[in-house]
């Protein structure tokens, strides 16, 4: 009798320890991609992220991510944002619009969050993305501004600074006012465009260039 207790004890203690065990393997992934790879001069190009939520609950997620390439982009230095409860989620940056051709490798996406079953920070990378971009049939970014955005929204900081260059020029544009951002804002409203429609719109867009400074990065569908 009593062997047969101490079997069920270390039977019990065996099914806790391997139950704790696949509690803790559950984390966060984060993937990046964009939806169409036929790239060229002049495209607008949307870079995604997906999130698959294992833990059914709310995450809050502090992202660094990196997403230059044809000298354009969005370079996030640091954004606080909270994963929905939902298994996926996917969060779409703003239209990158590539200036030159050429093969380009995005860094991966950095996510850093507390594992509420662990109670541990832990920090999950995205994989990293090749962007292919072909020349263009025809000159349209001929004598147009092109721009690197870099933002920090993190520990209650906001600050957004946009780096201007022109296509084909050595213009550099740097915004101390908001009187010069609206001068810049006008006068490159007839050079891009910055909606993108998609069937099923993610549900949130962060704004990644020169054309939208607004001071909300993720905007929720």
């Amino acid at each position: 009798m009593r062997s047969m207790i101490i079997f069920m004890i270390i039977i019990a203690t065996i099914l806790i320890q391997n139950t704790g065990y696949v509690y803790a393997v559950n984390t966060l992934k984060v993937e990046k991609f964009i939806e169409n790879s036929d790239i060229r001069v002049g495209d607008n190009v949307t870079v995604l992220l997906k999130f698959k939520n294992p833990f059914g609950r709310e995450i809050p997620v502090r992202i660094v991510d990196k997403n230059i390439f044809g000298n354009n982009g969005l370079n996030i230095e640091c954004l606080d944002y909270t994963i929905s409860s939902k298994e996926e989620t996917i969060i779409a940056y703003e239209p990158i619009r590539p200036f030159k051709s050429g093969n380009y490798t995005l860094s991966s996406a950095e996510v850093t969050y507390l594992n509420p079953e662990t109670g541990r920070e832990e920090t999950v990378k995205s994989n990293t993305l090749m962007v292919s971009v072909k020349d263009s049939k025809s000159n349209i970014l001929q004598g147009q501004m092109q721009g690197i955005t870099t933002i920090y929204r993190c520990y209650g900081i906001n600050m957004q600074s946009t780096s201007y260059s022109s296509y084909g020029g050595s213009l550099n544009v740097q915004i101390g006012s908001s009187g010069i951002h609206q001068q810049i804002q006008q006068q490159f409203n007839q050079i891009f465009n910055r909606q993108f429609n998609r069937q099923q719109p993610p549900e949130n867009r962060v704004q990644n260039n020169q054309l939208n400074q607004n001071t909300k990065a993720l905007k929720r569908q």
